[in-house]
């Protein structure tokens, strides 16, 4: 996402780092419930269709994170993965950063996902005199 398809939300860091959180979160914590209440053959389709039902409704659409979502949830990882797959995320976000931007032609990210620092405290009116 992030080399190919520079421009779409979808490879955004805000949308990827967000939606891999939430997701992989939601599977470490459905991992908790017991077996004989929540099957692991249905807790993994349960899980992902939450997480990506969920991650759209917030605005986070990152298609590899329904995938992470159905590999935790299968409950063989571990927190400390999690942490190593955010760990990975953030590299992966900042090589793409420094390899696309040697282009000329090419920017990553296109946005961070927050309005711009400058206009936080500037209403609408204080704009439209300008």
């Amino acid at each position: 996402c992030h080399y190919g398809l520079t421009s779409a939300p979808a490879s955004q860091p805000r949308n990827s780092v967000l939606s891999v959180l939430f997701t992989s979160t939601l599977a470490q914590v459905s991992t908790k419930i017991p077996i004989s209440i929540l099957p692991v053959w249905v807790r993994v389709p349960l899980v992902a269709s939450i997480g990506i039902a969920s991650t759209l409704a917030m605005g986070l659409a990152h298609p590899p994170a329904g995938a992470i979502a159905i590999i935790f949830a299968k409950g063989d990882r571990s927190w400390q993965d999690m942490g190593l797959l955010l760990f990975g995320y953030v590299e992966a976000i900042f090589f793409a950063m420094v390899f696309i931007n040697m282009h000329e032609s090419r920017t990553f990210p296109m946005y961070w996902g927050v309005r711009d620092p400058r206009e936080w405290f500037c209403r609408k009116s204080d704009k439209s005199k300008n």
